[in-house]
């Protein structure tokens, strides 16, 4: 006999989404946009309603609930409906002075929360987006091909190729390293590794290498000083003895003293036999900066270490090589500072995202947190402007006077290397690099033929120009 709350499974059926929304305005309104999109919806008006509409159909594929609903509560309906389509992406609507009521929502399993008027465009768009997501992997899982998480979520071809590595690393227990500028998610890449192969059910044990000294990272790992004046670890073994069957990542590998490297490569070939006394060594994950290969080549740390530590090799882009997400990235990020201050959500205007695209993010990921928090506390009527970003357009107005290398004399170097700056600072954008040089978009176009030069960005020189000095404990 089947179970009343478990939804008949009907393929053939258009997956849609499910609008619980108790006003018939609004509703309608959401309704209208999905169905211009050829998105069918299913419109609920109570708790009541909803739970059946998604006891009947399985083929949902997100949903937005107003969280207050005639008989209940639209928390009520994402617990709920969680129990029965645990990954279905959910989206709250809230009044302005209900926003601690969304941050509950978000703990409950909401994506995220739109506060009321919203953008019916942006949250159709957000829902569309996510109900392919959801599709996609309910189908996966369907047919036993399960894709690793987040990669279809990234527009830039750097990240994505980053996590089709990191899936294939996930799978095997050979050692990992993780190499890119500071503060580009080397930890989460990490986190994901471990959370994805056989050990997750085992702690993740994190050790950060700029925080010890050399003798105390010794003693940490080896549980011996490998130099002349430290003690022992009182238990006598190391961490990399202690965690056996366990994955042990070690941040800034790139400080390890050369006997603890030597050590370290030692360890790595005993455990490729099976480890000291047939204990299960642990799995072992390394990050260290992108200019590894510098190093090497300075002497400072080991080629055969390197090798032995990059079975799989995980290089992971700044945020300059991958400006396609930067639109991503600060809707997300917004939505995590709002819901731990308990703010309500401001959207990005098109003139702010312009500016956020063209700068070239030295910091990375602190640096565009550090940004977009500076600019959610400060704004006051909802929207994040240009005004709202001062560290970003001093930035900009700086780069505009330094387009021209030195070494170039004739006006048209002059020209093309000023377009192709402008181009490389647009992402490859012709109109807002029209808009930077003060041109039309007709005089741009006529510069890329006359110079014969690509509007592509090359990926080198946006590097160099985003490097910084090594940062030792960011990660």
């Amino acid at each position: 006999m089947k179970k009343p709350d478990t939804p008949t499974d009907d393929r053939s059926s258009p997956w849609s989404v499910l609008v619980v929304e108790d006003d018939l305005t609004t509703s309608s309104l959401i309704c209208a946009v999905l169905d211009d999109r050829g998105i069918p919806s299913l419109p609920c008006q109570s708790v009541h309603e909803s739970m059946e509409a998604i006891r009947e159909n399985l083929t949902i594929g997100a949903a937005v609930i107003d969280l207050g609903l005639p008989d209940g509560d639209g928390i009520d309906v994402i617990r709920k409906a969680r129990q029965v389509f645990p990954g279905l992406p959910f989206f709250v609507l809230t009044a302005k002075e209900s926003v601690e009521s969304a941050v509950v929502a978000m703990k409950a399993g909401a994506m995220d929360y739109f506060t009321k008027p919203f953008d019916t465009e942006k949250l159709v768009t957000v829902l569309a987006d996510a109900m392919s997501l959801y599709r996609g992997q309910r189908e996966r899982n369907q047919t036993g091909k399960e894709d690793f998480p987040s990669i279809r979520r990234w527009k830039s071809p750097k990240m994505r190729q980053a996590l089709e590595v990191t899936k294939l690393a996930a799978k095997t227990l050979s050692p990992v390293l993780i190499t890119g500028e500071p503060s580009t998610g080397k930890r989460s890449i990490a986190r994901m590794i471990h959370e994805g192969g056989k050990l997750r059910s085992k702690p993740l044990v994190t050790i950060n290498l700029a925080n010890l000294t050399p003798p105390e990272a010794e003693i940490e790992l080896f549980g011996k000083p490998l130099s002349k004046g430290e003690e022992a670890h009182e238990a006598g073994r190391g961490r990399l003895e202690r965690s056996g069957g366990s994955t042990i990542f070690i941040e800034n590998i790139e400080r390890l003293s050369a006997p603890a490297q030597s050590a370290l490569l030692e360890w790595i070939q005993a455990a490729d036999k099976g480890g000291p006394g047939g204990v299960s060594p642990c799995r072992l994950i390394v990050s260290g900066p992108a200019a590894l290969e510098r190093l090497i080549l300075e002497g400072s740390f080991r080629d055969d270490l390197r090798y032995a530590l990059s079975v799989y090799q995980v290089e992971v882009p700044s945020l300059a090589e991958r400006a396609q997400d930067l639109p991503d990235l600060c809707e997300t990020t917004i939505t995590r500072i709002c819901v731990s201050r308990k703010l309500r959500r401001p959207s990005l205007t098109r003139k702010a995202m312009e500016v956020i695209l063209d700068h070239a993010w030295p910091g990375n990921l602190s640096e565009l947190h550090s940004v977009l928090e500076h600019a959610v506390t400060h704004t006051g009527d909802g929207l994040i402007g240009p005004d709202d970003l001062p560290r970003l357009l001093s930035s900009s107005e700086s780069t505009r006077t330094s387009f021209i290398p030195l070494g170039i004399s004739s006006i048209d170097d002059i020209n093309k290397a000023t377009l192709l700056a402008a181009l490389e600072a647009c992402g490859g954008n012709r109109r807002r690099a029209a808009q930077r040089l003060k041109v039309s978009l007709r005089t741009i176009y006529n510069m890329i033929q006359r110079y014969q030069v690509s509007d592509a960005v090359p990926s080198s020189r946006i590097k160099k120009r985003s490097k910084l000095p090594p940062q030792a404990n960011a990660s």
